[in-house]
């Protein structure tokens, strides 16, 4: 008796164990779709800029690398602005600094330039709940860019996972939507292995500013 009890608590602890590892991944590829409308001003006259992006997201614990592509025909204003062969575009986030610095290759150098994070503020858990993508999310209200929004997070991925950068929230980010901004994850994958070093900034990367890059360009 003693030894079928024992046998049963290691099949028991087996599938804690495999359960666990399957809802709260390590390593892996999200992927999401992503949508802003934002205002710019050329020559003193104000456009609105529409930007549709497909972004892979590449993680390994709180390492992960942004893959950024346009969406075709997915730039374009509502004054008759469009933006087409835009280069894919690629992303680190830094656990330590808690930013992301985009790659750019310019004048035979290598930058990586940061990007400061954008906080969330007025967050409110709803208390609601609903699997998305086999995982338990829960919702949340916020303002986001000065606008009001609605989103979702799943505990299962590290809190500082999502599109554009840590938000600060209590878990990975699989849904977020205001006025003005969309972000959502369209698939989870956790069957591809993911190197941490694939995710760092390369080393010949030199650390700048987006205001002292603009300068070193305009000086050159």
């Amino acid at each position: 008796m003693k030894i079928i009890l024992t046998r049963l608590l290691i099949v028991c602890c087996i599938f804690l164990v495999t359960g666990a590892v399957a809802q709260n991944p390590v390593m892996g590829t999200i992927s999401y779709e992503t949508s802003s409308l934002s205002k710019m001003n050329i020559n003193g006259q104000e456009f609105e800029q529409k930007m549709n992006l497909n972004i892979t997201l590449d993680f390994s614990g709180d390492n992960y690398k942004l893959s950024a592509s346009m969406v075709p025909g997915g730039a374009n204003g509502g004054t008759g602005i469009r933006i087409s062969g835009a280069p894919q575009m690629f992303q680190y986030y830094v656990p330590v600094e808690k930013v992301f610095y985009q790659v750019t290759a310019a004048k035979g150098k290598t930058y990586a330039i940061r990007i400061e994070p954008k906080k969330i503020t007025d967050f409110v858990s709803t208390g609601n709940t609903e699997t998305m993508l086999g995982y338990t999310c829960n919702e949340f209200t916020c303002t986001y860019n000065g606008e009001t929004a609605t989103g979702w997070y799943s505990t299962a991925l590290s809190t500082v996972i999502s599109p554009v950068g840590s938000l600060g929230l209590p878990g990975g980010l699989i849904k977020l939507e205001s006025k003005n901004y969309k972000y959502t994850a369209t698939g989870i994958k956790t069957d591809t292995p993911v190197k941490k070093a694939d995710l760092k900034l390369p080393d010949a990367a030199i650390k700048t500013t987006r205001e002292n890059f603009e300068k070193e360009m305009a000086n050159n």
